[in-house]
């Protein structure tokens, strides 16, 4: 008498592990990202405060620049306000 035993494949569990691989890459990549995000933010931060900054210097330096001239005598105009 011969039994013939017949191996069953159980793909289920291969399966299992390629999802968990792909969840686990889909997880590294969503935290990469979030880290970007971050770090774009605070690279717009820094960029925002800078121009501020740059923009107070100008005006400081056109605000002397209109007193020399009117120590000068000459008319100066900012914009639309006539000093």
């Amino acid at each position: 008498m011969k039994i013939d035993h017949q191996e069953q494949t159980n793909y289920f569990a291969s399966m299992t592990d390629l999802l968990v691989g792909f969840l686990f890459v889909f997880v590294i990549m969503v935290a990469y990202f979030a880290y970007q995000v971050k770090d774009d933010q605070k690279t717009v931060t820094q960029l925002a405060e800078y121009l501020s900054a740059a923009q107070g210097e100008r005006d400081t330096l056109v605000l002397a620049i209109v007193e020399d001239l009117q120590k000068l005598k000459i008319p100066a105009k900012i914009g639309s306000l006539s000093l």
